[in-house]
């Protein structure tokens, strides 16, 4: 009576071992698939680095004019301010000209 059970455990031992002998070339498979992906992904690195090195120097020289710009845009600020107020006035005067004489100004 006591072979009984111990024939049991020992077949349930030879499946399990099968099925792992058998799901274990899916496993490599995968895991192939796996690496060959990011050796992939990797291989575009380097041209990746060039050209975010290349976008990052042309930003640094953009900085650089984009300051120039705004001090030269900060330096005529007053002269702007005197011109819209030089023509602001004149205009206005047409308005309340066309306005006297009933007309509407355009």
């Amino acid at each position: 009576m006591t072979d009984g059970p111990v024939i049991a455990e020992s077949t349930e031992v030879e499946r399990s071992t099968t099925a792992t002998i058998l799901v274990l070339p899916r496993l490599l498979g995968g895991v192939l698939a796996d690496i060959r992906a990011i050796a992939e992904g990797m291989a575009v690195l380097p041209k990746l680095l060039e050209t975010l090195t290349a976008i990052e120097a042309r930003v640094e020289t953009l900085d650089a004019e984009v300051r120039l710009m705004r001090a030269s845009v900060n330096s005529i600020e007053g002269e702007v301010t005197e011109l819209k107020d030089g023509i602001a006035h004149p205009l206005r005067r047409i308005g309340e000209r066309a306005r006297a004489l009933g007309r509407p100004p355009r």
